[in-house]
């Protein structure tokens, strides 16, 4: 049977994440982002594999190395990175990372899954405010 994914879990994806250097991630976000991806995977190696992935996404962001998408309306100024949810999936990028660039910082505005379990992009609008 799996194991859900527990608080040791969890206190280790805050670590991963936060621990990229030049990031910073929403204030409140960090913890919503995190508890919809459990929603979605609370098997705890599903989980911790679309952590890895997360983790990666954002390397490559601060490497400069990911090709984002400009975002409009609502979210003009912020960028779109679009990757799978574990390196396994052969399908389409599943996931999205909304963040800008400020000077050598990359802000991390919020991430999941594109549509579950909802809309990431209307998720996040309030955040962008």
């Amino acid at each position: 049977m799996p194991a859900n994914v527990d608080r040791s879990t969890l206190s280790l994806a805050i670590e991963r994440l936060t621990s990229i250097p030049n990031v910073s991630f929403h204030v409140d976000g960090l913890a919503d982002d995190l508890h919809s991806l459990i929603a979605m995977w609370p098997d705890e190696q599903a989980f911790l594999t679309v952590i890895s992935s997360t983790v990666g996404a954002i390397e490559l962001i601060v490497e400069d190395k990911a090709l984002a998408s400009l975002l409009s309306r609502d979210l003009a100024g912020w960028r779109s990175f679009h990757y799978p949810h574990s390196r396994s999936h052969r399908g389409k990028a599943d996931m999205r990372i909304i963040y800008r660039r400020v000077g050598s910082e990359v802000q991390v505005l919020g991430f999941g899954h594109r549509y579950v379990p909802s809309d990431v992009y209307a998720r996040l609008i309030d955040r962008a405010t």
